[in-house]
């Protein structure tokens, strides 16, 4: 392989690395995706089915939900069992 052809190909991955680390930040720095308080990571709502079952849980954001189920539709990312402190 000649030096031209061989700079042309580093040159040519180098571009591609360059872009993907580029989506890769801006992928984790986008601050509309999520929310982070402390420990608690909270994403965007997602629509899923819940029962009405209460069985209530304490979100990481100190808001009490009424299953599981609902905790992780509003986006929280951990819980624990039972109503919040107030």
């Amino acid at each position: 392989m000649s030096r031209i052809s061989l700079i042309m190909h580093y040159k040519k991955h180098l571009y591609g690395l360059l872009i993907t680390s580029m989506a890769l930040f801006n992928a984790c720095t986008d601050e509309s995706r999520s929310d982070l308080a402390g420990d608690c990571l909270i994403l965007p709502s997602k629509v899923i089915a819940c029962t009405k079952e209460y069985l209530p849980v304490c979100g990481c954001n100190l808001e009490t939900y009424g299953n599981e189920c609902t905790a992780r539709a509003s986006g929280i990312s951990s819980w624990t069992k039972g109503v919040c402190p107030d």
